[in-house]
């Protein structure tokens, strides 16, 4: 009996251990997780900071060079002349393949063959055609 009792009072505090740890084990699972998730947080909000003083370090930059090259006559002209001459470039070959391709395709006959015969003209077999033609596709002969 005394052994039974014993037992009994063992188990016992083998069950409460086993709630003890598996609240722990909750705990350390919750402040796990509320510790990444400062981490995270406090990561974000630098990246953001750092980020947002990249940006004004690389306006002040590009305003630094713009006031210097400003002020300084012979790089502007050396700029301005290249930059014309980049613009007269692309306009000249933009412009050239227009032209070569109009006169490519130019036919002086292609008047001729686009216009509609007046349907007498035509032999017996082409005023057929025709006729089936427009009648088809609800067009004029």
């Amino acid at each position: 009996m005394a052994a039974i009792r014993l037992f009994r009072l063992r188990l016992a505090r083998l069950r409460l251990f086993v709630q003890l740890m598996g609240l722990r084990f909750k705990q350390l699972g919750r402040s796990a997780l509320a510790s990444t998730t400062v981490f995270a947080r406090d990561t974000g909000h630098g990246l953001l900071e750092v980020s947002h003083n990249s940006f004004a370090l690389l306006g002040m930059i590009v305003v630094g060079g713009l006031l210097f090259v400003g002020s300084r006559n012979d790089l502007r002209h050396e700029i301005e002349a290249s930059t014309l001459g980049w613009l007269q470039a692309r306009q000249e070959a933009r412009v050239e393949p227009d032209v070569r391709l109009a006169a490519e395709l130019s036919e002086p006959d292609a008047v001729a063959r686009a216009t509609a015969s007046d349907p007498k003209e035509l032999n017996r077999q082409q005023a057929l055609v025709a006729h089936w033609i427009s009648k088809r596709y609800r067009v004029a002969p």
